[in-house]
């Protein structure tokens, strides 16, 4: 398969490259030689061109990996600073819930309104954290272990708890009697993933189940998350996956429908981790099979949610999606 040209890939004249193709930074620091670069441009221009060339070539390469980086340092920095001003806040609210004995009803429920806002805008200030990962990129730092699929889908609803049961939300586990194979890959950002996709479909379940099932195929661990939360449009599940897509599916919320659980970028930042670990994540309309299979009937074709198929890959897998 055929690697997908970088952004900075124009500086090289097509005119010149015949037909040959570079195609990503490590083709490129392969090829600084002057001997393969008058191979490669047989005929062209003099070697004093292809010196120039070959340096503006480079400079673009790294410049493109110092912005990734620069993004990078923005979101942790910036993420920092406002944790560090909530927790301040917080800590206040929480000390005048539990010290100030005389506090009257009205400025009682005044301060819980405002830890609960609190505790949102932490979610919110995590998610942002990660919008990193909207972007796939394997070359991130990444703690490496092997690890199981079923206890990171546990430990993912053990975070979503409380918002499950604020919701009605009854979770049903499944798992392949066989056990499933582990994956190689940094255990905290595929709960992560898992957690985001988990929590969308809670936050669209209220007072209905969701069924989470851990299978394998080709090898490769695969989590699917089934609600029963009523079907999406097609135009608005086409854009699901995408920033702030999600938004279009989750209904607003009856006591303050301006309130806001998540930015809108979970499910963009869970694709972009499992494609980071050669996996992928997928959704379509669900019928409420459990099996992957086809409708049995044309009454089987009416969806009553969405099914959402997490591929947990493996580091230096090629992602499903790349492959197929």
């Amino acid at each position: 398969m055929k690697a997908k040209p970088e952004p900075w890939l124009h500086l090289v004249p097509r005119s010149l490259i015949r037909n040959h193709q570079l195609s990503s930074v490590d083709e490129v620091s392969a090829r600084f030689d002057l001997s393969v670069w008058r191979r490669l441009f047989r005929g062209g221009p003099d070697d004093s061109w292809l010196a120039r060339l070959m340096l503006k070539v480079r400079v673009a390469a790294y410049s493109e990996q110092a912005s990734m980086w620069m993004d990078d340092e923005f979101f942790a920095r910036v993420g920092h600073d406002l944790r560090g001003e909530l927790a301040t806040m917080l800590a206040g609210v929480h000390y005048l819930l539990r010290y100030q004995k005389d506090l009257g009803p009205a400025p009682r429920d005044m301060l819980e309104r405002v830890r609960g806002a609190g505790e949102r805008l932490k979610r919110l200030l995590d998610e942002f954290d990660n919008s990193i990962w909207l972007r796939a990129d394997a070359s991130r730092p990444m703690s490496i272990a092997r690890c199981d699929a079923g206890e990171l889908v546990r430990r993912a609803a053990v975070q979503l708890e409380g918002t499950a049961a604020a919701r009605g939300v009854q979770i049903s586990f499944e798992a392949e009697p066989d056990g499933v194979p582990t994956v190689e890959g940094d255990p905290e950002l595929l709960r992560v993933a898992l957690e985001y996709v988990l929590g969308f479909a809670i936050l669209r379940s209220r007072d209905r189940p969701v069924q989470v099932r851990v299978s394998s195929a080709d090898g490769m661990p695969v989590v699917t998350f089934i609600d029963e939360a009523g079907p999406v449009p097609p135009e608005p599940l086409a854009r699901l996956l995408e920033p702030f897509g999600e938004r279009a599916a989750i209904p607003a919320d009856p006591v303050a429908p301006r309130r806001r659980e998540r930015l809108g970028l979970g499910l963009a930042i869970a694709r972009g981790i499992l494609d980071a670990h050669g996996g992928g994540l997928t959704v379509e309309p669900s019928s409420g099979r459990t099996d992957g299979g086809a409708p049995a009937s044309v009454a089987d074709l009416s969806a009553t949610g969405l099914r959402f198929t997490c591929f947990l890959g493996g580091v230096g897998r090629d992602s499903p999606t790349q492959l197929a």
